[in-house]
């Protein structure tokens, strides 16, 4: 018997679902509380219930949906990667601490201020980082091929009307930072070609 769109189940399973935060995990729950509640419904039914009342009791014995979705919420809470997010804050800071002394110590003259920009890039990427975390960046795989056809023409239009550098325009200003966009575009087209490819009937 299937019961997997009657309707006190999926109200149920719904309300169960609205308690996990973590959404990438709610299909996987919606059919373990499926075949649980089905197995359960056959027990009552072989025991002379009618379906509405097997439902009903299957439902009553699972228990309030509001504290499984609670307990469910907690085990599939995603956590961090702590090892690997200390890891990276020293890196960091061992950069930063490097750059500090080189331009303490004047080991290059061309460029006087190399701590305070690595420090504005170090929090610039901290900022993003945090906002990564917050946001699931799968959403924008259905973007993929719209960023890999922006990114190839981000990088048509800084060999032709790019800024030049020791003969090579490789670099591009947005607003008062000059990125060196031939050395970032590499990354942008392996997140877009990962988009692109993660669905490929291979």
């Amino acid at each position: 018997m299937d019961l997997a769109h009657h309707k006190d189940i999926q109200d149920y399973i719904r309300k169960v679902c609205t308690q996990v935060r973590f959404h990438d995990v709610h299909h996987d729950i919606k059919l373990e509380l499926t075949a649980h509640i089905q197995e359960i419904v056959e027990e009552y039914l072989q025991q002379g219930l009618s379906e509405k009342e097997a439902v009903k009791q299957a439902l009553a014995q699972m228990g309030d949906a509001d504290i499984i979705g609670k307990q469910l919420d907690l085990v599939h809470k995603p956590k961090p990667e702590w090892t690997i997010l200390l890891l990276s804050f020293l890196f960091v800071n061992i950069g930063l601490l490097a750059m500090y002394f080189i331009q303490k110590q004047s080991l290059l003259i061309y460029d006087s201020i190399l701590f305070e920009k690595s420090l504005l890039y170090s929090l610039m990427s901290l900022i993003f980082i945090i906002g990564l975390y917050f946001f699931d960046y799968r959403k924008l795989e259905r973007f993929s091929k719209h960023f890999y056809i922006g990114t190839l023409l981000i990088l048509i239009f800084t060999v032709f009307w790019g800024i030049q550098v020791k003969g090579s325009s490789s670099w591009l200003a947005i607003g008062p930072f000059i990125v060196n966009v031939v050395a970032v575009i590499p990354f942008l087209f392996i997140a877009a070609l990962a988009g692109i490819f993660n669905k490929w009937d291979w």
